[in-house]
């Protein structure tokens, strides 16, 4: 993956996944608000209105990745965000955007942008 299919997260075509599905609605409303928190499949599930199993393969249907997946590249995506507008430690923004291991966030940040968040901010900030 490259940072093109990073940006699907805010694309269009899943923008009118969510607002079309309001239980997908209720849902990216509560990861927006929760992001920096964990959030399991459960808790995604009932903000959902949906049983466990049921919301797995329903968020699979609609929107195409896991909720799972989603929600990394989400957070991924929040801390591109923040590497280009600050320049915080490197720690502070996995903390700052949910992760609770700074290692996972950077193997996930460099799984999408090809480079250390490190590397990023360096390419990203004038």
């Amino acid at each position: 993956m490259n940072e093109l299919s990073l940006k699907t997260v805010e694309s269009d075509p899943e923008d009118r996944v969510f607002a079309y599905y309001r239980r997908l609605g209720r849902l990216r409303q509560y990861v927006d608000e929760h992001y920096t928190e964990e959030i399991s499949v459960r808790t995604a599930a009932s903000v959902a209105g949906l049983q466990p199993n049921y919301f797995s393969s329903f968020f699979s249907r609609k929107v195409g990745i896991s909720f799972r997946e989603w929600l990394m590249r989400y957070r991924v995506l929040k801390a591109t965000e923040i590497l280009r507008q600050r320049n915080a430690q490197i720690t502070e923004v996995a903390l700052l955007v949910g992760f609770q291991n700074t290692r996972t966030f950077q193997r996930q940040f460099k799984r999408y942008h090809k480079m250390t968040p490190s590397q990023f901010r360096l390419q990203a900030r004038p």
